[in-house]
């Protein structure tokens, strides 16, 4: 421990050590009573306030140690040795450093997995990170027990040593090698308020050991206080900011479906849910981090501003008509009806579970999309019988999906003469974008057997349009409680629709977007390449144009 002090001193007794650290401790502090003091309610989840209770903690078990240590550095010009504070704390604050221990860890465990939980890579790796967060802690307690009791033995014993070679009344506290500094002073164990007594008659400055002592709990205890009385008027201002919206203009917020409420003009909308127990999902607890909140405006949208930065990145991200915004963003001052997009129809425990990957609350995922759409097949069946063309629609169908299915592909949904399917869901775009583009190959081939069987049936050989993209996508359940069922929504949905619509106007059956063709690994040279403008897509991008599926070649 003393050899790993030395290379942690390096950093932590640097000037850029302590400029970041100083910063990072302003900065929770500033977060933390910022995040409390911008609230309406106090009404929040229970994950959402264990996070901010501990938060709030941290400073208030660590500041007396930390204060203490790096003030004895940078004023004192003193590094407490290692054994000597696990010494002091194992005598004196054992539950206190133990507690803060557990506290710090937790609140960084709750935050990371609330910021982490609808990432793919998270999930999957989330039962490691689960046990590694529970052995770590436990590991750190047990060191700090072993440690701290070899501490206080070697302290012991060489005070022991020490006793028996003095014959006078010279040592009135421990010498420099039992309680040893790294400048050699003397140092005790002893302790004034939550402070460590630095030894020596007199430090750097002239002043009395107990002098020193005294203004560093001085100081100490006012970095509390002072702690203490902005907790307190975060606390007030959330109170008077209740105070003052009771006596504010109240607004009617309707929820299709659903209450309707009067309430006062002030708080967001999730706040307001909130305060009245309307049940509505948020899965960031209110950060704009995800869309969970998300609702549709169907009165009242004119009285909000546009979307703020943080809002519209969000709303961008899942393509988000105009009359949709985040409910933890908006602040209704006048009559607002709305829709919760997201059903809040789902219990905590499934909401804390990241092992349940089919769920309501959605995850993102870059996966590969195709349409496939059969081209004048309303006009071609015409004047045949409903059955007739369910016949000819399932041929085509059954074909398809045994080419998508075979190559680990997922049907999304059929749409009249057409159909979605995604790739990649289990291997990752790479994997996903071979499986899509062999797939496509295959459903050429099969189409010419669905055209021999039907031959009878139709005036032409059907023909059809195949459209390819890769991006990111939110992959959830989508619905009204059982009727729900997972799809994806998101612009690259809407991209790979519009290329296959593409087709018949660039005479070809299949498009492809460079991105998909890079990915795995596509032969292009004989494919002709454009930059198009997509609908949807704020950026144009670049296509092969590919004549037959079957000219693929991997």
């Amino acid at each position: 421990m003393e050899r790993v002090q030395s290379y942690r001193l390096e950093v932590t007794r640097s000037t850029v050590g302590n400029f970041v650290l100083l910063l990072a401790i302003l900065t929770h502090i500033s977060l933390a009573l910022g995040k409390l003091a911008a609230r309406s309610t106090l009404k929040m989840p229970l994950w959402e306030a264990s996070q901010l209770t501990l938060g709030l903690s941290i400073p208030i078990l660590i500041l007396p140690h930390v204060f203490n240590q790096k003030t004895a550095s940078l004023l004192l010009g003193k590094e407490t040795a290692y054994h000597t504070v696990l010494a002091f704390l194992w005598t004196n604050k054992p539950i206190m450093q133990s507690l803060a221990l557990i506290v710090v860890w937790i609140h960084a465990c709750i935050g990371l997995h609330f910021w982490l939980r609808l990432s793919k890579f998270y999930r999957k790796v989330f039962l490691l990170l689960f046990a590694l967060a529970v052995i770590i802690p436990l590991a750190g307690l047990a060191g700090f027990m072993v440690a701290g009791r070899d501490a206080v033995e070697m302290a012991q014993n060489k005070i022991s040593q020490q006793q028996q070679k003095s014959n006078s009344d010279e040592t009135s506290g421990y010498s420099d090698d039992v309680y040893g500094t790294t400048t050699g002073d003397r140092e005790s164990s002893s302790t004034s308020g939550y402070g460590y007594e630095y030894g020596g008659d007199y430090d750097t400055e002239g002043k009395t050991q107990a002098q020193s002592t005294y203004d560093l709990n001085w100081w100490m205890n006012f970095l509390l206080i002072l702690f203490y009385s902005l907790l307190s008027l975060a606390l007030l201002v959330v109170w008077m900011r209740k105070l003052i919206a009771q006596g504010s203009k109240t607004v009617s917020v309707s929820y299709v479906a659903g209450p309707e409420l009067l309430t006062s003009a002030g708080p967001t909308l999730l706040e307001i849910s909130r305060m009245h127990n309307v049940p509505h999902m948020s899965v960031c607890g209110g950060r704009a981090r995800c869309s969970t909140c998300r609702v549709r405006i169907t009165s009242g949208l004119d009285q909000f501003s546009p979307p703020a930065e943080v809002e519209a990145a969000t709303l961008l991200g899942i393509n988000a008509p105009p009359d949709v915004r985040l409910a933890c963003q908006i602040r209704p001052r006048d009559a607002l009806t709305v829709v919760r997009i997201v059903p809040p129809l789902i219990s905590q425990a499934n909401i804390l579970d990241p092992s349940d990957d089919v769920n309501a609350r959605g995850v993102e995922q870059e996966l590969v999309v195709i349409f496939i759409d059969v081209r004048g097949f309303t006009r071609m069946t015409a004047d045949k019988l409903p059955y007739d063309v369910v016949y000819i629609l399932n041929q085509f169908f059954d074909a398809a999906g045994e080419a998508i299915v075979s190559e680990n592909g997922w049907i999304d949904k059929y749409m009249g003469d057409g159909l979605m399917a995604v790739f990649g869901r289990n291997d990752g775009p790479g994997s996903g974008c071979r499986q899509a583009l062999r797939a496509a190959k295959d459903i050429d081939f099969a189409l010419d057997r669905v055209n021999k069987r039907i031959a009878s049936e139709i005036p032409n050989p059907l023909q059809i349009g195949i459209g390819l993209h890769v991006g990111p996508l939110v992959l959830g359940k989508i619905g009204y409680r059982n009727t729900s069922a997972m799809t994806v929504i998101g612009r690259t949905v809407n991209a790979a629709a519009r290329l296959e619509a593409l087709t018949k106007e660039k005479n070809c059956q299949v498009i492809v977007s460079a991105a998909v063709a890079d990915l795995a690994g596509l032969e292009t040279s004989s494919f002709e390449r454009e930059t198009v403008t997509v609908r949807g897509l704020h950026d144009p991008i670049d296509v092969f144009f590919i004549p037959r599926g079957r000219d693929i070649e991997l």
